[in-house]
């Protein structure tokens, strides 16, 4: 199946606009109005059969440009919970705002990593779980 948006535009409250912490992330990617337009999510899923499929996404917006591509299986037994793990997955995040490129940075310099590029773009290539892709789970996400 797919799932596609065009321009869509995001208006944050000025109460919330105003927040420090906020308005430091908002300028920082380049946000000065209080509106941020997502102007492309496409996501495509192909299921192979009842368990493996591919998975695509693009994620376009003024201030990054995202895509990923691999693969992807489904696993559900009884009531549970389904199980969904990536296989030879590949993001490709390509930031574009001055301030969230100098964000990440700055990431790099306090974690002493350095994340695998292809010019511009930040390459991250995953396997496993979706439950254990998380902040905690950095480990388990091949950094290339």
């Amino acid at each position: 199946g797919q799932f596609k948006i065009r321009n869509f535009e995001i208006k944050i409250p000025d109460g919330l606009g105003k927040e420090p912490d906020i308005e430091n992330f908002l300028s920082q990617i380049g946000v000065w109005n209080n509106s941020v337009t997502l102007r492309l999510i496409d996501l495509k899923i192909k299921m192979m059969n009842q368990f493996p499929g591919n998975i695509s996404l693009k994620f376009h917006t003024p201030f990054i440009k995202a895509f990923i591509k691999g693969n992807l299986s489904f696993r559900q037994e009884d009531n549970s919970m389904p199980r969904i793990t990536f296989h030879n997955t590949e993001a490709s995040i390509h930031p574009i705002a001055l301030g969230l490129k100098k964000w990440i940075r700055n990431w790099e310099k306090k974690e002493g990593k350095t994340l695998k590029r292809k010019g511009p773009a930040i390459i991250i290539k995953f396997n496993g779980p979706i439950n254990s892709l998380n902040s905690q789970a950095l480990k388990d996400i091949t950094i290339f």
